[in-house]
């Protein structure tokens, strides 16, 4: 399984760096790992929930304004992919 870092997934994905630390703490993914260097990794599923999670937004299936304000006043995820 090949592992990609951060600036690899966003390129692929075709979404800012932001926008991944975004998911992140909404809880929609994950790093899988760090390199000696500290730089975060995601696997191949990693990369498909990105990019699934882009399409979903696109075709506003996900709200962020909504699941931001909940996750917020709850402190958890709302969604959970």
């Amino acid at each position: 399984m090949e592992v990609m870092t951060l600036k690899e997934i966003c390129e692929s994905v075709g979404v800012s760096r932001r926008s991944i630390q975004c998911y992140e703490k909404a809880g929609l993914m994950k790093a899988t790992d760090k390199n000696k260097y500290g730089y975060l990794l995601y696997d191949e599923e990693m990369l498909h929930r990105a990019e699934l999670i882009k399409f979903l937004f696109n075709i506003k299936y996900i709200d962020f304004t909504y699941f931001f304000c909940y996750n917020h006043f709850h402190g958890r995820a709302l969604y959970s992919l």
